[in-house]
């Protein structure tokens, strides 16, 4: 086996032959002695813009209840206002309001940040969710498909049930505002990841989301608006979260920092034996940088070229416009 998850920093990214500052850490899964997937992640320095925040959760002020487009925008702290449908909202919205929201979709040229009530949460078994779409009289929780021992299943959904009644009945003991809010509109899905992990591991991930769910609107209510009660993750963070390492052999970067801080991150959150972490984490510290090694760079801007050679020798010519994406077809080489 020797698939192998890459992060890197030091690499120069092209877009539309020009030189892209944008880009910090580029997640690669290699397999097969190529590059199977990819993901680019960007600076956060345009936060006050609305880019950087997708997944964060804000306490928010709404500003403008526009009743014709059925939606409001709402104030999160930053130089624009966001969009909020009514349907992604529990109730009908008032002007000066209060509430917790999360981004759904980060600001796109000339559309605002979308953001929606319907919290989520996800960890390395078990995704949290709420829905006030609807309120659901039973407790709702399913299971990947993927995983196919139906006994696995069944034991999966049984434990995380009794697990989560015994957390929902201690909350309303304690703080039934917040039960009334959670009660009734929260879900749970048990990932893939799930099918290989011990049913126990799976029960306590669902009580650590639980908890941040639950700590996330205590926060709320002693901050003011505008402040940012829970920022996700970092993408090359959720990478390693989503790691089967019966299919991975080793992770590898070539930046002090990241390893730094994925040793302590895997530590804490998938295996504390240090020895196996050490085994699965490498610094790659070597004249040859890392990129020339993989061939990341080729590959990113081989992506990002608007012109795609086929295998049959004909080519895509791929051009972004302001209302679409023009998508021309040659035959090439292949006449």
């Amino acid at each position: 086996m020797n698939n192998k998850l890459i992060l890197t920093r030091n690499i120069n990214v092209l877009n539309n032959n020009k030189s892209s500052n944008n880009i910090d850490v580029i997640t690669a899964f290699y397999s097969d002695e190529r590059i199977r997937e990819i993901s680019l992640e960007p600076f956060s320095e345009d936060a006050a813009l609305g880019s950087g925040i997708l997944g964060n959760i804000y306490k928010c002020r709404v500003k403008n209840v526009v009743k014709n487009i059925k939606a409001a925008f709402v104030d999160i702290g930053f130089a624009t206002e966001c969009y909020l449908p009514f349907e992604e909202a529990d109730k009908e919205l008032k002007n000066e309001q209060e509430i917790v929201v999360q981004v759904k979709r980060e600001n796109i040229k000339t559309k605002v940040p979308y953001v929606s009530k319907n919290i989520e949460l996800t960890g390395r078994y078990v995704v949290i969710a709420l829905n006030y779409a609807k309120e659901n009289k039973d407790l709702r929780i399913g299971v990947s498909l993927k995983i196919e021992d139906v006994q696995k299943r069944e034991d999966l959904k049984n434990a995380a049930r009794v697990r989560i009644e015994a957390m929902l009945t201690e909350l309303k003991s304690i703080n039934e505002k917040l039960f009334e809010i959670i009660n009734g509109h929260v879900s749970f899905i048990i990932r893939t990841n799930a099918g290989d992990a011990k049913v126990e591991e799976v029960s306590s991930d669902i009580e650590v989301l639980f908890k941040r769910l639950i700590d996330i609107y205590l926060k709320s209510e002693t901050v003011p608006s505008k402040t940012c009660l829970y920022k996700k993750s970092a993408d090359y963070i959720e990478a390693v979260r989503d790691v089967d390492f019966n299919e991975i052999s080793e992770i590898v970067t070539d930046d002090k920092a990241i390893y730094e801080e994925l040793m302590e991150y895997m530590l804490l959150n998938i295996n504390g034996d240090k020895e196996f972490v050490k085994s699965v984490l490498r610094f790659y510290d070597s004249s040859v940088p890392l990129d020339s090694v993989y061939k990341i760079s080729d590959v990113i801007n081989e992506a990002l070229g608007k012109r795609v050679w086929l295998k049959s020798g004909g080519t895509l010519v791929i051009e972004p416009t302001e209302a679409l994406v023009s998508i021309d077809v040659n035959t090439g080489k292949a006449i």
